[in-house]
């Protein structure tokens, strides 16, 4: 069910913001730098959560709103690998890509947002020096997107719910990472939209998630 947010809920947290404001200007004046820096990174997390609050909800409303166009997957997938690159770097983290040519019906922007979420998702539970396999095929007539990590993986219990907004699993509660756990959830979101599927594959030790999309829409009568 799409998460509603109204202008009320909206107003309230831009209140927050400009009441942070004030604060961290009264921080600034007397030399709390480290009081300050926690406060603008908490600032800068619940800025980002609202935005993805945007986004989930935007996506929940997308079937209606695509106009759908030939889109060079393939293409859109290079693009986000390497906006992702220095980020992987940083952490030793390399990229193995096997992508197949494809063009498939659908938004280019929501394709592009489906892609990085998976990506952003598994750099986060990857390892230091470990790889991301990002694969594109045909099959079926399908376009099949994997992309596989070597972090801990999802727990069998919890591969249906790790689509749910806000949903943190297991490895995410007793590790370091951060997250909104809406990442996936839009992903989800949007997929759908492309009248597709997106799953987590059960096969392996890493993180393994797929996603099907059609390669041409039926004409609707």
């Amino acid at each position: 069910m799409v998460c509603a947010i109204d202008a009320v809920c909206l107003r309230r947290y831009f209140f927050f913001f400009q009441a942070e404001d004030g604060i961290r200007d009264l921080v600034r004046s007397r030399g709390l730098g480290d009081v300050y820096k926690r406060q603008d990174q908490n600032s800068r997390r619940l800025q980002q959560l609202i935005e993805e609050l945007i986004n989930y909800q935007q996506a929940g409303f997308a079937a209606s709103s695509i106009d759908p166009q030939p889109v060079a997957l393939d293409v859109v997938c290079t693009q986000v690998l390497r906006t992702h690159r220095l980020v992987a770097a940083a952490r030793a983290i390399r990229f193995e890509r096997k992508l197949t040519p494809l063009l498939v019906e659908g938004d280019a922007d929501k394709l592009r947002v489906v892609v990085d979420n998976l990506i952003t998702n598994a750099i986060k539970f990857s390892p230091r020096e470990g790889s991301i396999h990002v694969e594109l095929t045909k099959r079926e007539g399908l376009a099949v997107l994997d992309v596989v990590d070597q972090g801990a993986g999802v727990a069998a219990e919890e591969r249906e719910r790790v689509f749910e907004p806000f949903f943190r699993g297991t490895r995410a509660r007793r590790g370091t990472v951060k997250g909104s756990g809406l990442g996936l959830a839009i992903a989800k979101e949007y997929v759908l939209a492309h009248r597709g599927k997106i799953e987590v594959v059960e096969e392996g030790s890493g993180g393994h998630f797929r996603v099907k999309l059609p390669l041409n829409w039926e004409k609707k009568d």
